[in-house]
């Protein structure tokens, strides 16, 4: 047992300090993230109904990637690895999509465990390159903080794993001695890096990082090996989608699908950096550490330079695009918590004193207090009733009908606005990514003058609105007016006047 006098003296009460918040933090967050598996809430952040939509539409007949411009308009925007993940844990759990919160649950939970297996590697990442194990874990649990909402349940969190465990693979290789084992490691780390874009898109960072950090330390034969190995996997992968969906597709899905303009401004930029301070004081202190690490003659420390700097960059050139979100810095913030966890490493004696208080007041700094009142409250068991469960139960009850009820269930079906009983008609609702699809640049790349044929010539057959309908998605006022047909579960049901008049021409 450690005498009080012992424990008050330095670094005891410090790290018994680190422990303690970062023991703090997790449960909250643990608590708050665990309240959310069974909401039924239909957007968590970043049009998570999408992200179901997909699931569930690949969990069917149906191909993942259609044509956008033939209906249903589908506009499947993301790479097919988190969506073969998730229809792989929903076939193994027996989740076929006809109930959408049973998907729900998947997806969040497999991006509960992303996430914290994105934070394990962050803390393996900073153990392996020499940090105490209290600040790798008080800084772990920063980054777990950190999380956006955007990362909780959507293809960022498959994202985030494949860039960490290609770091943490690569990195502690470059204090290897040349030979077969870090040959090994190099390859697996370009191996993981070129899977990423498999995952999203954007993941091209770590590539990135690894080529210009072989570049810049002079490792040409490493480089060209790299190269090969991300060029042989990427166009292996690239070329097996295009067999399977249609170069075409692929490329109006995944290429074109995220061409959605550039919504920034420098007003909007510093008020983004302005809502959360504590975030860009901790990538101002990270990159200030990569810019001094540059300067390092070990390749490690120059190659974390590199990767700091770069990352930064990168994640404020992608957050210019329309719809981006702080889940874009998360690759910088992963190096930038190893790098604070090792930043005691280099300072002795009261300048390490200082370093260590100092890294302290910052983590503290971090601490949201709406989070942890969000932790504590599930905690003690007061998050009170789901909102949302009741419009879930109304689009349950809808979807019922639809199917069952011999008028209602012929025809496609266009919904106003975002809701769950999209996700309970996959492939018979039509232009369901409005999110996507009414942005201007969507219409600038797209033709989707399929949209108007089809309500012109009744296969849109009904309309549903939580409210009276004046406007259709696209159209603006309907070509003709709309009949009502019918209010039930909270929805407003109309026909539309084309479909309404085949249907007569067929009885007679």
């Amino acid at each position: 047992m450690i005498p009080v006098r012992s424990f008050l003296r330095y670094p005891q009460w410090l790290w018994a300090a680190c422990l303690g918040l970062a023991g703090v933090l997790t449960l909250t967050t643990l608590a708050g993230r665990w309240s959310l598996l069974d909401s039924y809430s239909l957007d968590l952040n970043g049009a998570e109904e999408n992200v179901v939509y997909g699931v569930i539409k690949a969990l069917g007949p149906a191909p993942l990637y259609t044509d956008p411009e033939v209906v249903p308009f589908d506009v499947i925007q993301y790479s097919p690895a988190y969506y073969g993940a998730a229809v792989t844990v929903c076939q193994l759990l027996g989740v076929d999509g006809q109930d959408p919160s049973e998907v729900y649950r998947v997806v969040r939970s497999m991006g509960l465990a992303l996430n914290l297996l994105y934070v394990l590697l962050a803390f393996g990442l900073a153990r392996r390159l020499g940090a105490d194990r209290p600040w790798a874990i008080v800084w772990a649990a920063v980054l777990l903080l950190f999380i956006p909402r955007q990362a909780f349940s959507r293809p960022d969190a498959l994202h985030l794993v494949c860039f960490a465990a290609a770091m943490f693979a690569f990195l502690p290789a470059l204090r290897l001695q040349p030979g077969s084992e870090r040959t090994r490691r190099m390859d697996l780390a370009v191996v993981l890096a070129a899977l990423d874009p498999f995952t999203k898109q954007s993941g091209i960072l770590a590539l990135l990082i690894i080529g210009a950090a072989l570049l810049f330390t002079r490792q040409h034969q490493a480089l060209l090996r790299a190269v090969l190995i991300a060029a042989l996997v990427i166009g292996s992968g690239v070329l097996l989608l295009c067999l399977h969906y249609g170069a075409d597709i692929v490329h109006a899905n995944l290429v074109t699908g995220i061409r959605n303009g550039i919504s920034a401004t420098p007003e909007t930029w510093l008020a983004y950096q302005l809502a959360e301070p504590s975030f860009p004081l901790v990538q101002l202190i990270g990159v200030v550490a990569g810019i001094i690490f540059l300067r390092r003659a070990e390749p490690l420390y120059r190659c974390l330079g590199i990767g700091l700097v770069l990352s930064l960059l990168f994640g404020h050139l992608t957050g210019l695009k329309h719809g981006s979100s702080t889940a874009y810095h998360m690759e910088n913030m992963f190096l930038t918590v190893v790098v604070m966890a090792l930043l005691p490493n280099e300072r002795a004696g009261n300048a390490r004193k200082v370093v260590e208080i100092t890294l302290l007041g910052t983590a503290l700094f971090c601490v949201r207090i709406m989070h942890l009142k969000w932790g504590v409250v599930v905690l003690l068991g007061n998050a009170g009733p789901d909102p949302h469960r009741a419009a879930y139960a109304d689009a349950a009850r809808m979807a019922t009908e639809m199917q069952q009820d011999h008028e209602l269930r012929e025809g496609l079906v266009l919904l106003t606005a975002h809701d769950h009983l999209e996700n309970f008609l996959v492939g018979r609702s039509v232009i369901t990514q409005k999110d996507i699809v009414l942005l201007e640049s969507s219409k600038a790349h797209f033709d989707f003058s399929g949209f108007p044929r089809a309500v012109a010539n009744g296969d849109v057959r009904w309309v549903l609105s939580r409210a009276p309908v004046e406007r259709l998605p696209m159209l603006g006022p309907p070509p003709r007016p709309l009949v009502p047909y019918a209010e039930r579960h909270g929805y407003h049901i109309y026909l539309n006047p084309p479909a309404g008049a085949a249907a007569a021409a067929d009885l007679r």
